[in-house]
């Protein structure tokens, strides 16, 4: 490009005026400062006037002699507008910028939302699932050995076939246990069982050699297994045990063990020795009671001349009768079954050492049930044992309808059914049928009741004195005495209910509604190793029907007394209910 001067770069217009505009492009060009984008901006419609101050545009080092004072005056009024307009591309583009930005940045928002929603999805199945498999080993091993059972049940049931010992388990140490293995329908199953000392059952070919020589162990002989019959798994006749429970005791029942309990019981009683009956003053009476050395005779209380020591061991020829039931009865297959069945007797005589459970000793209403039966025979016979014949023993059902009835009735308006009238005139239940009614021909009441859901107390029940007497082996069971009023309250709210309305008005009694007062004897012998309450509060009431003392009952003598309990009701209920 060939520079000309200036006055020869402007072309020559016939009327020799100067265009500003033309000139400042002119002027643009040749300094490099043309802005090639200026026509695709829309120009300002009006121009204000500007207070601020407006740089001037840049000028270079090296420049020609430039126009008039005028036109450098209007060069600068041109290139501050072109300043300005730059300013409005630059805000533009840079609002642009932004919103692009923006679009970004929401993008990726997005995006991260759906990675912390899988992220947290992940951990919170993880965290499930952890909870899940805790749960389920919790539970895993208790329901395998559920499985196992009810496995080797059905095959018991289906095969009825014989066990071989495996010479290696025979073999192990551990003699508290072994390890049986089983299968049904091609699936194996271990589980572990208790080692019983001896199989009366198995008939046993043996060559006793004594091995001496170390490293060697001994050959275990091959045993011939005799097939036993399995046994049917009755419906329970009492609900204060599990089905499990039950099943687990009746297998208990049948095996070596318990059989050899009963031996050894049955080894460790002795003869009763007749003595000769002492010649006694006037003023003594007889029995003599109690079974320390010193002997003391009962005062203030005439007994009977039949009368018997309550705590006396059990008469051997009544012992051998109940062991032969037993034995006979776990011998048939269906075992179990009814009232007074073989098991029925073995919670009342095995020893509190020998329970296959913590509670298999506890007796049950069916327990108390019979003996309150035998005591009622007892004072029916022509000449009773007991001190008065002004006494009546209340069958245990009777008294588990009484306070079952209680706690449905409405307190403010109790009425008196006929269970009561006829229990008033000793002719209900029936077998427990009297002819005598109470507070005219009976004056004390003897039950046992059940308190806290799980404990035996012994009550007599004072119709003159309109008062309940309590006798608790174990007071710390219901310790207030609040608590034992609300556990007796059936008997003080209903008693004089029933007695206002059958006494006559001749009676003697005047008909109130005050309920009867509450004593609990505090000097009554304790069972310091809980568990034999049931025996306690029917050796209490036995005490009080004949007249003596409490003295010589302590946990010392219990398991002597439970064997003398089942031997007795087994000759005075069962055998004469199966004779009848």
């Amino acid at each position: 490009m060939v520079e000309k001067p200036i006055e020869n770069r402007y072309p020559q217009w016939e009327d020799n005026k100067l265009h500003t505009e033309l000139d400042n492009l002119i002027q643009d060009i040749l300094k490099g400062q043309l802005d090639e984008k200026y026509w695709e901006v829309m120009p300002a419609t009006k121009s204000t006037k500007r207070k601020s101050h407006v740089n001037p545009p840049c000028v270079l080092d090296t420049m020609d002699v430039g126009p008039s004072t005028k036109r450098k005056k209007d060069t600068e009024h041109v290139n501050g507008c072109h300043t300005s307009k730059w300013y409005v591309v630059a805000h533009n583009i840079a609002i642009l910028g932004l919103v692009e930005s923006v679009k970004n940045l929401t993008a990726k928002i997005d995006g991260i939302d759906v990675v912390v929603a899988d992220k947290v999805s992940e951990k919170l199945d993880a965290t499930i699932q952890a909870k899940v498999d805790a749960k389920v080993g919790l539970y895993k091993d208790e329901v395998m050995m559920k499985i196992a059972m009810l496995v080797e049940d059905v095959k018991n049931l289906k095969e009825k076939a014989g066990v071989n010992i495996p010479i290696d388990v025979a073999n192990s140490n551990d003699h508290n246990s072994i390890k049986k293995i089983n299968s049904q329908d091609g699936l194996p199953i271990e589980c572990v069982v208790k080692k019983e000392k001896k199989k009366t059952m198995v008939k046993q070919e043996r060559k006793t050699t004594d091995v001496k020589n170390k490293g060697k162990k001994a050959e275990v002989p091959v045993k011939k297994v005799k097939k036993e019959k399995a046994f049917v798994i009755p419906k329970l006749n009492d609900k204060s045990i599990s089905s499990g429970d039950w099943k687990n005791h009746l297998e208990w029942e049948k095996s070596d063990k318990c059989r050899q309990v009963m031996q050894e019981l049955a080894s460790t009683l002795e003869k009763v020795k007749l003595k000769r009956k002492p010649h006694l003053t006037k003023t003594q009476v007889w029995p003599f009671v109690g079974n320390s050395t010193v002997k003391r005779i009962i005062t203030g209380v005439t007994p009977s001349t039949v009368s018997y020591d309550p705590f006396a061991k059990v008469e051997s020829q009544k012992l051998v009768k109940v062991m032969d039931f037993i034995k006979r009865d776990l011998e048939q297959e269906e075992s179990g079954y009814g009232e007074f069945c073989a098991q029925f007797y073995l919670k009342i005589m095995v020893p509190r050492d020998e329970w296959p459970t913590d509670k298999y000793g506890w007796l049950s209403d069916s327990h108390i049930a019979a003996a309150m039966l035998m005591f009622h025979r007892r004072s029916m016979q022509s000449i009773s044992p007991y001190s008065s014949s002004r006494v009546a023993f209340l069958d245990r059902w009777f008294v588990k309808s009484w306070v079952n009835d209680f706690e449905k009735q409405d307190k403010k308006k109790i009425e008196v059914s006929d269970m009561y009238i006829k229990a008033f005139n000793g002719e209900y239940p029936e077998q427990f049928v009297t002819g005598k009614k109470w507070y005219e021909d009976v004056d004390t009441l003897f039950l046992c009741h059940h308190v806290n859901g799980d404990h035996w107390v012994a009550l007599r029940i004072d119709l003159r004195k309109s008062t309940i007497h309590v006798y608790d082996s174990i007071p710390s069971v219901v310790k207030e005495h609040k608590d034992l009023t609300e556990e007796c309250r059936p008997f003080m709210k209903m008693i004089p209910l029933v007695l206002n309305k059958m006494l006559p008005p001749n009676s003697g009694r005047k008909k109130t509604e005050q309920q009867f007062a509450l004593r609990r004897h505090k000097d009554a012998p304790r069972n310091d190793d809980p568990g034999d309450c049931g025996v306690y509060s029917l050796k209490y009431i036995e005490c009080l029907a004949i007249g003596c003392t409490f003295q010589g009952l302590s946990d010392t003598i219990i398991p002597e007394q439970r064997m003398k309990l089942a031997a007795e009701i087994y000759e005075e209920v069962a055998e004469v209910d199966a004779e009848a």
